[in-house]
């Protein structure tokens, strides 16, 4: 749900949700990976930013994302600034208060699951191979591999557990060490099925996933 208020009061709040972090914040877009903007302020209704000129245009979602926020933005107007990087005038189109824990239950999966990537700034596009689930959820993920995935690289999954065979896309969120140099990779669901939806649900009933987010980042390092 929006902000309540009219569009300046919105771009208030997002300046104010922007004040927690560096000037240089990361974004991902919604056809996924990240994109670096170096906030610069705000002009009318909009928040201007810096950002590397192959990575942006006009109509582009971005999703920035802190703590407690979210805030969704879609580039309106780009002006060169250099080389390298372009002055962009964001709309803000949302800002939402974030959930720090999944509201929907978590269950403890330790199934193999069959990642394919779709788009990863240290993988290739395509590549397909096999990963430890952590824990699944409706609306989140996790699994251990050596692969270097990083926040904004999207992929699909299928994962076979005896009730059957569930199918999702997913992006990542977080990345964190885990054991022999392993890595926890943390993700939220794109795109999942009403029949894997709930099939998913019954999981987390039956193989409750046990802990605080925390306490389960500790056992994964």
């Amino acid at each position: 749900m929006a902000h309540d208020g009219s569009s300046k009061s919105l771009s208030n709040h997002a300046l104010d949700v922007l004040s927690e972090l560096p000037p240089t914040v990361h974004a991902f877009p919604d056809e996924g990976g990240t994109v670096g903007l170096i906030i610069e302020g705000q002009e009318g209704q909009d928040i201007i930013a810096q950002a590397p000129r192959h990575q942006v245009n006009v109509g582009l979602g971005l999703t920035l994302r802190t703590t407690d926020h979210e805030i969704a933005l879609a580039v309106a107007e780009i002006q060169p600034a250099g080389d390298r990087l372009v002055h962009v005038r964001l709309e803000v189109r949302d800002v939402r208060r974030r959930q720090t824990e999944r509201v929907s239950p978590r269950a403890w999966v330790r199934e193999l699951a069959l990642i394919h990537v779709l788009a990863a700034g240290a993988i290739d596009p395509g590549e397909e191979f096999d990963v430890r689930l952590a824990d699944l959820s409706e609306h989140g993920m996790a699994f251990i591999t050596e692969r270097r995935f990083a926040p904004g690289d999207t992929l699909t999954t299928m994962v076979s557990v005896d009730a059957g065979l569930i199918r999702l896309g997913a992006r990542v969120l977080q990345v964190t060490a885990a054991h022999y140099g392993r890595l926890r990779i943390g993700c939220e669901v794109t795109r999942i099925s009403d029949s894997d939806r709930e099939l998913v649900a019954r999981l987390a009933e039956q193989l409750p996933a046990p802990g605080t987010t925390d306490q389960r980042l500790k056992r994964a390092g």
